[in-house]
């Protein structure tokens, strides 16, 4: 599909990045903290939240041109080391629907992820972890879709977007909204119109909801249930027990290494 969603997943996926433990990991690197100094306070304030253990569900809705979808999640994060996402997504219309399992899992030595397409196959890839001891800027300058764009980038981008703030949900959650249409590059295909909402808790900033609206295109909207903030977590919890993974560290070194990307060197 042509749903152009890289700027706000990014937005989203980028926090917990950006926001590391001050006790465990390096500062961000100066250009994310402008970019995230630019924005709404709400990312700033939510970036901080999410340091903390914490822990919630996830659904998805998706409609596009290509069919509906439909997905259910579940994510723990105890620091940038040890985390796991389980999500199932369903595909295509009534009749011709397709199921694949999503596995991701942070051990603090290895990123794996385990994709199982049922009778389409199933796959299991890791990653070292410590090629970016150095700090998340290498995540923030590695390319993230086939343009070269990378998180770094798109929060720049970012940064010139006006949005307007409203109370939702009785005073519950504040709700941003912001026209995308301007970041469409002109003569790519995209839609003509590109919407985003996004709507935190009041309390503490954290992300509750996303809503992307591209006419023609389609929508997307996910939403977080369930949030708890647990004092701590059981860490032997946070292993791997899916199939056999294939290590992909070296590649994704020389990927880093082709991006300008600053790689930790071993010993």
């Amino acid at each position: 599909m042509k749903l152009h969603l890289t700027l706000p997943l990014a937005l989203l996926l980028a926090a917990p990045t950006v926001a590391q433990e001050a006790d465990s990991a390096p500062a961000a690197p100066a250009a994310a903290e402008f970019a995230l100094g630019d924005l709404h306070p709400l990312f700033a304030k939510a970036a901080k939240n999410l340091e903390r253990p914490w822990e919630c569900d996830l659904s998805l809705e998706l409609d596009s041109p290509d069919g509906p979808a439909k997905g259910t999640g579940h994510l723990r994060y105890f620091y940038h080391g040890l985390f796991a996402f389980d999500f199932s997504l369903e595909t295509g219309r009534e009749g011709q629907t397709e199921k694949v399992d999503l596995h991701v899992l942070a051990d603090d030595e290895y990123l794996h992820f385990h994709i199982d397409q049922g009778q389409g196959g199933a796959f299991a890839a890791k990653f070292r972890l410590d090629l970016f001891e150095g700090g998340p800027a290498a995540l923030l300058n590695a390319p993230v879709d086939a343009n070269g764009m990378n998180p770094g980038e798109l929060l720049e981008m970012a940064s010139a977007l006006k949005f307007t703030e409203e109370a939702v949900d009785g005073g519950k959650q504040k709700r941003l909204t912001a026209d995308l249409s301007e970041l469409i590059p002109e003569g790519d295909g995209g839609p003509e119109e590109l919407a985003l909402s996004l709507d935190f808790d009041a309390k503490h900033a954290f992300p509750r909801a996303l809503s992307i609206r591209a006419g023609d295109e389609g929508s997307l909207a996910l939403r977080v249930t369930g949030l708890s903030f647990p004092e701590d977590m059981d860490q032997d919890s946070f292993r791997y027990q899916g199939p056999p993974a294939i290590d992909f560290t070296a590649q994704i070194e020389m990927a880093l290494r082709q991006s300008g990307a600053e790689v930790e060197e071993e010993f």
